[in-house]
């Protein structure tokens, strides 16, 4: 399977409110029912197209488009009918947007496209990515480390601190105590303000320096507990007898997480990251890359860490484009048949909802 970048669009559709609706208006008076004479409006009819001066030849055009068809609708195994013989150019678009529509699957955005390639047949591409309940995905280490300060919750803990060593090494997620971490480089951005007085109001100073010094010290202790942790999450899981529904909330997180290192022994979050449209112009200034977007923080409810989600949000808002799971298919031949080669991320970027829902 051929693979190649993009970046997504975003759309925002709206629609009217549930429950309400328009004024019901006069009743209408009784009539006897006439000839339908606008009943072609219940028809549809193919729009009338003006063909452009630089429109490809038929002969150009329609061998490779119908032999990539034919490619896609046995990748997806989706029916098409035979537009073949229709007059061009209608017939590729009837079959275009037939295709479209059969290869729609509900969570997931997939765009079609027709390619030109450089010395090749033109084909046709699918772009498929799929539509995240949130945002971003900050990870909170806190909770876990307070959690680790009462002696009753320690198994708990040791289960917690296991699911994030998975997240973090093995799904690659990246850890803010890491200098070369996204996060930590807006840490020590806060840390600077924090200490310089530059964001402070009155009386918050003493508040933010404790929550940093918190945030250093829960993150190198469970980053040093995750060590431990990494390779003891199925003992862990045989061995925790739950007692709480908190208890029983975190054994479904730890089971989930085990399940997905088993089905997926080779799985990484960033594997199908859509790269950079321009590599010239690659940095952070231009696209909100994943590893921004999803990582390990101290908290995001206290004083410090709201004032890092603020700041995060501001840099964001200065980008052009968004980094994100996506696979791109080119049907210049005939492919396996489909499979869900993005399950990986979204089953890891529902285990962080879940996750962070818990803590």
């Amino acid at each position: 399977m051929e693979t190649a970048s993009a970046n997504r669009n975003c759309n925002q559709r709206y629609g009217q409110a549930a429950g309400c609706a328009g004024s019901p208006g006069p009743s209408a008076a009784l009539r006897t029912p006439a000839p339908a004479a606008d009943g072609f409006l219940n028809h549809c009819f193919v729009p009338k197209y003006e063909q452009a001066a630089g429109l490809p030849k038929r002969a150009a055009v329609e061998g490779d488009f119908f032999r990539s068809l034919a490619h896609l609708r046995k990748h997806y195994g989706v029916p098409v009918t035979n537009h073949r013989q229709q007059p061009y150019p209608y017939n590729i678009l009837l079959a275009m947007q037939e295709i479209a529509n059969a290869i729609r699957q509900s969570g997931r955005e997939r765009q079609l496209f027709i390619i030109a390639q450089d010395n090749g047949p033109l084909c046709l591409t699918v772009r498929e990515h799929f539509q995240r309940d949130y945002f971003a995905y900050y990870i909170p280490v806190v909770p876990i480390y307070q959690i680790w300060q009462q002696p009753e919750q320690q198994a708990s803990a040791e289960l917690l601190t296991a699911v994030c060593a998975y997240l973090h090494t093995g799904a690659g997620i990246s850890y803010y105590r890491d200098s070369s971490s996204y996060m930590h480089y807006n840490y020590e951005i806060l840390q600077e303000w924090a200490e310089e007085g530059e964001a402070c109001e009155s009386g918050s100073y003493t508040a933010q320096m404790e929550d940093y010094g918190l945030a250093v010290t829960a993150g190198d202790f469970m980053q040093e507990k995750m060590q431990e942790a990494r390779q003891r999450l199925p003992e862990l899981i045989a061995a925790f007898q739950p007692q709480t529904s908190f208890d029983v909330s975190v054994m479904k997180v730890a089971q989930a997480t085990l399940r997905l290192e088993q089905q997926f022994p080779e799985g990484n979050l960033f594997a199908h990251a859509s790269e950079p449209e321009d590599d010239e112009d690659y940095g952070y200034n231009n696209e909100i890359y994943m590893h921004e977007y999803i990582g390990f923080v101290a908290s995001t409810t206290d004083a410090l860490g709201q004032m890092l989600v603020e700041m995060v949000e501001n840099d964001f808002n200065e980008r052009s484009a968004e980094q994100e799971p996506q696979l791109i298919t080119h049907f210049t031949q005939r492919q396996a048949p489909y499979r869900d080669e993005l399950a990986y991320e979204r089953a890891v970027f529902s285990l962080i909802d879940d996750l962070c829902t818990l803590l």
